[in-house]
């Protein structure tokens, strides 16, 4: 399925997923479950990189990963490879003191 114009476009990274089961901060997770609703509805163009799901995948507690990726198959998004001249680009980007190295 192709990205469409009129559709506002959100990145999510691997903290937002997680706070679908971050049980230790119950008013994240439900506000975090709400936003996740209105991406379900398909309202907007969602990506996720192949970095969010290897560090899904690195989870260590079986049953929140399970959950975890049984969420991100609720809704539709489009993967993105991460490539060198992506992180070349991210540390440029350091580089100029626009972000720290902990912000990437």
């Amino acid at each position: 399925m192709h990205a469409s114009l009129n559709k506002t476009k959100v990145y999510l990274d691997t903290s937002v997923i997680s706070y679908l089961e971050q049980t230790d901060a119950s008013e994240q997770m439900q506000i975090t479950r709400d936003v996740w609703e209105t991406f379900k509805s398909g309202k907007y163009d969602i990506y996720i990189s192949d970095v969010v799901i290897q560090e899904l995948a690195k989870c260590s507690d079986d049953k929140k990963k399970a959950a975890l990726f049984s969420h991100l198959n609720e809704i539709d998004y489009k993967l993105v490879n991460v490539t060198k001249e992506m992180f070349a680009f991210a540390e440029q980007i350091i580089d100029f003191g626009i972000l720290k190295k902990t912000q990437f």
